[in-house]
Parts: structure tokens; sequence; C-alpha cells
């Protein structure tokens, strides 16, 4: 028998079947609406499955069926089965439950306020009741993973059926398994939801399955647990609402900040410091309106944390992003599995990392440049954004130099290939940019091989004649003559970025191979202005390289774009402790803004590196 009923009693239930058996002799006409006498339980939902049917029932995985007049799954890794059209708050939840085949925390139970179910031990958006094969009684959340509530011993003997019952009114939950409370806890993360049934690496049975109704109690006032917080950037902190009374039943509220600059808050009440001063944050009960406040003061960080863009998060195949400023915010562009560029744009350089990137460019498939999207670099040029980038056919001797033109002047906008920029000899190249000199002439720099063998990487130079066209031969600049530079071969000349400062052009570039803790950087200084001639750049270095100590600091690609004190030349390291928001580390290269980035390698996992052991570049 199913039964899916709103609001009505026993005592009418059988009102109604007595009416349907004499249905033959007596017309019976119900009510539209059910009267519920006084000590009357509601009934809701009803299930017994008498009717060898298990219709009116999602699954998720694994073999259910009724057959014999209960609801039976087969065992296997968090199969779940959803009563359709249920949708419940504050409500008794029981059924009979035994389960058989299971071995230390396999266990059976009860789901309850589900919402998104789909195929998997743990997805779904609800909570979980359950009697485990190592006699636990267990109570837990799932919004697509497990976290468990409170747990309590329990004999469990297999192939014995257990009734088993939740009642959850408000954020107030309680399990009982054969009228006994053995289990309570408060959580407010879900609020209403569908019902249902779990196995994990069980062979359960479900019978007799009945939900009713614990009735809906209205929001009276809500308060905060903390009144007042205080947070440094970055922090966070969870503000918990309390509700009068305890178990009103709709516990849901918004939050709001009425300064995000300073603090922000989600959804779930997490609240982050963003930089010093004030903020209030406000909780507004959805049922009823009643808001409760907590005053926020952030203070300042004495350090900066690190990693800004952890590597874990970069989702592989994302060597060499970089970062340009520009009327306030940070962009940082990067390839994606060697396969599309995106961009993320922040206020901070410390949360480049954690906004939303936007893929602005993917590659048409069978193209010369459709794979190993390499080292993007955005810059801002006559007006419009172009993006510069390496990319082949899946072959890394095709490696060439490619430009995109943005369509508007958002960045995270889209962009349009211009083509391939390129010499009259087309070899081999990465790591392109462009430096623009004082009179607006434009000349790209870029690494490249000198023939078709990889044997060495060069620096090299041509002129421009537009931000995508190459109007001149290259020029080499530089070569990996010095023994800082011939460490790992092929000896490289790489990832080459400009610097400017009172008229002095400077290029720093990496040297060394990339997949040893010798990869350094190294510096070109031009000396006249003439940048097509070679005899005009002299070399010097390694500017930068790993410290010699247990916590070694190893440092890679390039691809900074520096602004330093000067005293003789364009970069003087500093030794002296850095503060905060001066370093900043990235996947692989980083560019500079207003402040000094310093890549450290992601083949070091330990970041928690001295600060004094490390070099800053301060502008003058």
């Amino acid at each position: 028998m199913k039964k899916r009923l709103n609001c009505i009693s026993n005592k009418f239930q059988k009102m109604v079947s007595s009416a349907l058996i004499a249905s033959m002799v007596l017309t019976f006409t119900a009510p539209t609406e059910a009267v519920v006498a006084a000590g009357e339980e509601t009934i809701l939902y009803q299930d017994d499955f008498n009717d060898l049917s298990a219709d009116g029932w999602t699954t998720y995985g694994g073999s259910w069926n009724a057959s014999d007049g209960a609801y039976h799954t087969s065992k296997g890794a968090g199969f779940k089965a959803i009563a359709n059209g249920t949708t419940f708050s504050n409500f008794a939840y029981e059924a009979d439950i035994s389960f058989k085949d299971g071995i230390n925390s396999d266990n059976a139970g009860l789901i309850f306020r589900v919402t998104n179910p789909s195929v998997g031990a743990d997805n779904l958006q609800g909570y979980y009741a359950g009697i485990t094969a190592n006699n636990l009684v267990q109570l837990g959340k799932m919004n697509n993973n497990w976290k468990e509530l409170a747990s309590a011993p329990f004999t469990v003997q297999q192939n014995k059926v257990y009734r088993m019952k939740v009642e959850a009114k408000g954020s107030n939950i309680d399990i009982y398994i054969d009228g006994n409370r053995v289990l309570s806890a408060v959580d407010s993360t879900f609020a209403q939801g569908s019902i249902g049934v779990r196995s994990f690496w069980t062979n359960a049975t479900y019978d007799n399955l009945k939900v009713t109704d614990l009735g809906a109690r209205a929001v009276e006032s809500i308060s905060l647990k903390q009144s007042a917080i205080t947070l440094k950037v970055d922090e966070k902190e969870t503000l918990v609402p309390e509700f009068k009374p305890a178990d009103a039943s709709n516990q849901e509220v918004s939050w709001k900040s009425n300064n995000s600059d300073v603090a922000t808050v989600d959804s779930n009440g997490v609240v982050t410091g963003v930089r010093e001063g004030l903020a209030t944050i406000t909780a507004t009960a959805k049922d009823g309106g009643a808001t409760a406040s907590a005053e926020v003061t952030v203070q300042a960080i004495a350090y900066f944390k690190n990693p800004i863009v952890p590597v874990s998060n970069s989702g592989g195949g994302s060597a060499d992003p970089s970062i340009v400023f520009k009327d306030g915010y940070y962009y940082y562009v990067k390839s994606n599995r060697d396969a599309s560029i995106s961009i993320s744009k922040a206020k901070r350089l410390q949360d480049i990392g954690s906004v939303p990137r936007v893929t602005v460019y993917s590659p048409p498939i069978g193209q010369p440049y459709s794979k190993e999207l390499w080292a993007p670099e955005l810059q801002y040029l006559d007006g419009k954004w172009y993006i510069y980038f390496a990319a082949d056919d899946g072959a890394n001797e095709n490696h060439r130099m490619y430009v995109l033109e943005g369509d508007s002047q958002d960045p995270q906008g889209t962009f349009t290939l211009k083509g391939k920029i390129s010499d009259s000899t087309n070899k081999w190249a990465i790591d392109g940019t462009v430096l623009v000199k004082d009179d607006n002439s434009k000349y790209f720099v870029w690494s490249g091989w000198e023939g078709d063998a990889n044997v060495k990487q060069s620096i090299y130079i041509a002129p421009m004649s537009n931000p995508w066209m190459i109007s001149g031969p290259r020029v080499q600049i530089s070569t990996p003559d010095q023994a800082w530079e011939r460490i790992g071969t092929p000896y490289i000349n790489e990832g080459p970025e400009i610097l400017k400062k009172d008229g002095k052009i400077c290029i720093v570039y990496s040297a060394s191979g990339s997949w040893t803790d010798d990869y350094t950087l190294g510096m070109l200084s031009n000396t006249d202005g003439n940048v097509l001639n070679p005899a005009s750049w002299s070399k010097s270095g390694p500017v930068f390289s790993k410290v010699r100590q247990p916590t070694g600091l190893v440092i890679t690609h390039s691809r900074l774009r520096l602004t330093a004190k000067r005293i003789g030349s364009c970069i003087t390291p500093i030794n002296s402790p850095v503060e905060a928001g001066e370093i900043a580390v990235s996947e692989r290269k980083s560019l500079l803004g207003r402040k000094t980035v310093l890549r450290i390698s992601e083949r070091l996992p330990h970041m928690a590196l001295p600060w004094k052991s490390l070099l800053a570049l301060r502008m003058s």
C-alpha cells in the first residue's frame, strides 16, 4: 500500500477505507480539508510495499525490488532510492530496517531532507541516519561528501529488523531505535527535502515506511551566537544563527555585508576578512524577516600568505602564467591543460587564484596551433588587448608564436586570432613578449632555436610594424654562453621579460634547465637605445638563484615584470624583511604590476620559507 497524503489523520484514513469497502451500497463524499482530531497523528506518507511494487521510487545505483512485500537493495558502494514527490521539513520518518553481509563500517539507513541526488555513495544534499556492522548508530550530512554529526554505540545484529525513527524539527534532529532515543544533533544546513533509503556495502531491506507531520512553527526572532568578531585579512569565521523557538520550522536565513570591501559573507554565514576596517553582517530569517547583526573588525596581517595560486588547483598543464596590472585590476592569464587560455581579474594580487577564470580562447582542432598552448602573455598596446602565446600541432619542434587581438576593452571578453608572428626564418619560437620604447616603436622578443634542432635556446629580438607583425630580421642578443646558463641540456635562455626604468631598458630571462635546481635568472642591459644591435646589450647574472640552505628557494621561469631600485643597474637586491604583499607565488611565472612578484618552483612543495632569506625588489 502506498499513500502520499496531506494532513490526513489515522482516524480519517480508516473512515475512507471503510467507505471504499462499502462503496457498492454507500456513496461517500470526502471533505475537501481533513480535520485532525486531538491526539491524532497526521500521516504525510506511507509505503508498506504490500502491492509487491516499487513504483513511485527513483533509484540511484544498485538493483532494487519489492517482489516479496518489502524493499530490497543489492550490496554496493552507496546505493540509494528516493520517494518521488516527497518534500518535508518538520516530520517524523520511520521504517523497519535490516541488513546482511556487512563488515566493518558497512551500513544501511534512512536519508531525509534530500535534494539533488545522483549516482554515487555521497552524491546528494541532505542527511543520513543509519546502523553499522561495527555496532554504531550514525547521523551525518552529505553535500556530495560525508560529514558525521554524531554517533553512538549500539549493538547491531545482522538480519535483525530494527525500527528506526528520525524526528526532524527545525535544526534539531533526534534518532530513535525501537522506540528509544539513541542520538541527537543540531544542524541547520538543510531545511527541507525528500525522504529515501540508502545502503553502503550491505544487502539491505526496508519496510513499513511512514512520515508524520510534526507541525510547522513560525520564527519569532533570531540572534547570532557571535555579536562581534575580529578577523585578520583573509581569515574566515562562520556566524551561527539561533532561532526562537529553537524548533522553528524554517531555519533558513540570508546574509548580507554592509561593506564588502572590508568583509564578505557567503550563503552559509562564512565571513572573510578582505581589508582593514569595520563591517556589519546581517542575517535575515526567510520565515518572517526577523534580523540579527554582528559587528566585524578586520585587522591587517603582518605576513603574506602563500601560495596565492596553489599548484594543486592549477588543473594541470598550466605552465608559465603571467600577470599584468591595469586600471586598478590585476589580470592573470594562463593556459588550461595546454588546450585553451583563460583570464582571471582581481583588485588584489593575492586573490588571483580564487576569483573566477574566464576562458577567452580555445583553438579549433586540426590546426598548427591547436595543441600545447604555452606561456600566454597579456599586453595592452595601441589601445587594444593582445595575447601572445606559443602553440603547435602536437609536435614540439613545430612550436611557433601566435597573436590574439581583443574584441573589446574587456580582457575577459572574446579574442580573435590575428595569426602567427614570425620573422622570415620561421624557426621554433616560444615565450614571446613586446618591448615598447618611449617613442612607441615596438620590438618582439622571444626564445628560439638557431636552426631546426633542439641544441639550445637563445633570446632574439626583431622590429614590429604593428602588434601582430614582425617587419625585419631577427637579431640574437643572448645565447647560453656562461657556466650558470649551461646546467642541463639542451642549454637554455628563455622567458624574456622587459624592464624599463629612467630611460634604461633591461631584459630579465631564465637560464639553465627548468628541470634542474639551478634554473636561474639572468639580465641583459641595453647601453645606448639601439636594441637591434647585439653589441648594445651587456649580460649579467645570475641576478636570482637558489638559496643554498635546507629551505632552498629555486628560481624558475623568468616571466617577471619588475620595477626595482636603481643603483647603477636595473636590479639591486635588498636584504631586509619582506613586507606584506611584496612577494606572491604563482605556478610557473609571475609578472609585476606595482609590487614585486616572485615565483617559487612548484617542484618544492614547502612554501613556508623564511621571508628574510628571500630577495625583495622595491621601487625607488
